[in-house]
């Protein structure tokens, strides 16, 4: 059977930021526009490429007046929120889903800091509205959100979105970033490559634990991590998870080898289709041309292509593959360069035009299309009129796309989706995403369960193609656990593949991983795709409430409402691991000083018992004063610094360092300025 692989380049023109949670207050006299952000503590669980952030803030409100406030997160548009927690008066609270409507941010969302919020949270922002923050007082949240890692040549990537400058132009009093990777293959390399001063440690080679701290820190850039691993065979990683009242859930990626022999990959044959309608007219369209040259540079000697230009007709360069040689590519320039805007959008008609280029099944054939993704367009029609078993990969640059459309294209076709900001467009990453799609070394994937073992509901309904260096994902259901043999056949550069993997289906409730979540996210993100391309249907509406009150995942039905009376169970508190700040300085008062200064700080649970001390140390690093706290208890606690030495003697003026140390590890540090 023949394999086309489809790869859609979208272009549009609006740029969102994705960043740090707000809290917007509702009081009209309120004097900011937002609560102040005090603290952001991250946690990150990275299980192979499933990873689960929690994040806890503290936001105070300044004023003397009373205030609602609506917390508003810019949730990664890959990403689905799967717990909110908050606290009232020391007591928490879980936010509960009901099916409504999200809480709007204050004012009319069509202009002033509603209408930037609203923005800038993006489509798949979430929102909860808290009551009654009372004035000094602080408004706790802490959210759980679940998200897959991209995966390149052996790197893994998480982003977690901190920058928020835009809004949060000061310092907040404690950042903390802490993320554990656990691997099944050996982690050869890591690390938080977006800011300096972070500590790792390894407990072996398949567990790396990474931390980041900094007081009076500025939310001016996006934290971002990377991690290697080692694999040089097609191997498997497989999670499950059993539960009460539900049947088991599993996710199961399948890896291939970081670098492959290019005797092992098939010869390319690629079509390019370029939009060429009047909507992306100037900068956009000639930058999907020069997306296009870039493209066309990448291909190799052994290598056929040709180019499709359409709006509401179709212009061909050639109406059959050429080879990449140079003066065929030099007449592919000109083409490119001689195109001109017209109206009409057919993506669809490019698209089966596009298919006919193909006949032979023994390569690795591509159309590689540049669109905006706002043609009119039927994905199940592409995928019966898929006869060649095409794959299709959507590359969506800024946030003006069609993405359900595209997205289920792609689903539905052996592909997948890479996005861009529209103005970061990025020739590395468009080169790193050829290279990948160029390199399929398994193709026509099959998988084949155990009947014992009672497996359903997969997703994707689709097993992605296997390109060297990245992952296919699969998500499903499960009957009975014990362990079973999971057979994978597909079709490699030299016949049929067939691998066998020894996986448990466990019978584990409260196994520490969240296949449940990932797969049930993986469905709601689906029905939401159908609901987006051919409008609501009430089964579809239904049984995406089902699944949304089932899993505590919202949908676009449902929101998460602060009752003041839902308390976590036991139960969930085991499974979410709730997250309470470390040990840590928020700051002094005043600063310039003289000739005292209180410095607040705050000490958890893990410090008791521990011996603890507040160390002061001048410019030069030299130690000059130590107060000893360890019989402080957890919690919030004040002390008041002179401007002395240890022998009562005066210090000059000048900068000095306050250190929280605890069990002889500095946790948090300050800076004092005594004036005279």
């Amino acid at each position: 059977m023949k394999k086309l692989l489809i790869i859609i380049l979208v272009l549009a023109g609006f740029n969102s930021l994705f960043a740090d949670g707000l809290m917007m207050p509702t009081n009209e006299n309120y004097p900011k526009d937002f609560l102040r952000n005090k603290i952001t503590d991250i946690n990150v669980t990275i299980d192979g490429f499933l990873a689960k952030t929690i994040v806890y803030q503290e936001f105070l409100n300044e004023s003397n007046l009373k205030t609602d406030a609506v917390y508003s997160f810019p949730l990664p548009p890959d990403a689905r929120a799967v717990n909110v927690l908050y606290w009232y008066r020391d007591t928490l609270y879980q936010a509960v889903l009901k099916v409504q409507e999200q809480a709007p941010n204050p004012g009319t969302g069509e202009g002033g800091v509603a209408a930037l919020v609203n923005s800038y949270i993006g489509r798949n922002g979430l929102k909860v509205y808290f009551k009654n923050i009372l004035p000094n007082t602080l408004q706790k949240v802490e959210l759980h959100y679940v998200s897959l890692l991209d995966f390149h040549k052996g790197e893994a990537l998480y982003n977690y979105p901190l920058f928020t400058k835009e809004f949060v132009d000061y310092p907040i009093d404690y950042l903390s970033f802490k993320v554990t990777i656990n691997s099944k293959q050996p982690i050869t390399d890591y690390a938080i490559t977006s800011h300096s001063g972070y500590t790792s440690s390894a407990e072996s080679v398949n567990k790396v634990d990474l931390s980041l701290s900094k007081s009076k820190a500025y939310l001016d850039q996006d934290i971002e991590l990377k991690y290697k691993i080692d694999n040089n065979i097609t191997d498997t990683d497989f999670y499950s998870i059993a539960n009460d009242s539900l049947d088991g859930h599993f996710a199961l990626f399948i890896k291939q080898p970081n670098e492959v022999d290019s005797n092992l990959t098939f010869e390319n044959n690629f079509v390019y289709l370029i939009n060429t309608t009047s909507r992306v007219a100037g900068v956009t369209m000639q930058q999907s041309v020069e997306a296009v040259k870039d493209a066309i540079n990448l291909l190799k000697e052994n290598d056929k292509f040709s180019i499709i230009a359409y709006n509401s007709i179709i212009n061909k360069f050639s109406t059959t593959l050429i080879e990449a040689t140079e003066s065929n590519i030099e007449s592919a320039f000109s083409f490119l360069d001689g195109l001109t805007p017209a109206f009409g959008n057919n993506l669809e008609y490019a698209l089966n035009q596009s298919f006919e280029y193909f006949s032979d099944p023994t390569k690795n054939n591509a159309i590689i299309a540049f669109a905006d993704g706002r043609s009119v367009i039927d994905p199940y029609e592409i995928q019966e009129n898929n006869t060649h078993s095409v794959g299709i990969f959507s590359i969506a640059i800024g946030d003006d796309v069609d993405r359900a459309k595209l997205e289920m294209i792609s689903m539905l076709n052996n592909g997948f989706v890479k996005y861009f900001k529209h103005d970061k467009y990025d020739k590395r990453e468009v080169a790193e995403m050829f290279e990948k799609i160029s390199k399929p070394v398994l193709k026509n994937i099959n998988l084949d369960f155990d009947d014992e073992v009672g497996v359903y509901s997969l997703m994707p309904f689709v097993t992605p193609t296997g390109f060297a260096g990245s992952y296919s994902f699969v998500a499903g259901r499960y009957q009975n656990s014990g362990f079973s043999e999971i057979v994978l056949n597909g079709i490699n550069i030299n016949g049929t593949q067939t691998n066998n993997y020894q996986v448990e289906f466990t019978e584990d409730k409260y196994a520490k991983n969240f296949s449940d979540k990932i797969w049930a996210k993986e469905m709601i993100d689906m029905l939401e795709r159908k609901v987006a391309v051919f409008g609501e249907n009430q089964i579809w509406k239904d049984s995406l409430i089902d699944l949304s009150l089932t899993y505590n995942i919202r949908c676009k039905y449902t929101a998460y409402i602060a009752d003041y009376e839902t308390l976590p169970t036991s139960v969930e508190i085991i499974e979410d691991e709730i997250l309470l700040p470390d040990s840590y300085i928020q700051g002094n008062y005043p600063n310039p000083f003289n000739p005292s200064t209180k410095i607040k700080f705050y000490l958890s649970a893990e410090s008791i018992g521990k011996i603890k001390f507040i160390k002061i140390f001048n410019i030069l690093g030299q130690l000059i004063n130590v107060i000893d706290i360890s019989s402080m208890n957890e919690g919030w606690h004040e002390i008041t610094v002179y401007g002395k030495n240890y022998y009562g003697e005066d210090l000059s003026a000048g900068v000095y360092i306050a250190s929280l140390e605890i069990g002889g590890e500095i946790r948090s540090s300050i800076k004092l300025l005594l004036v005279k």
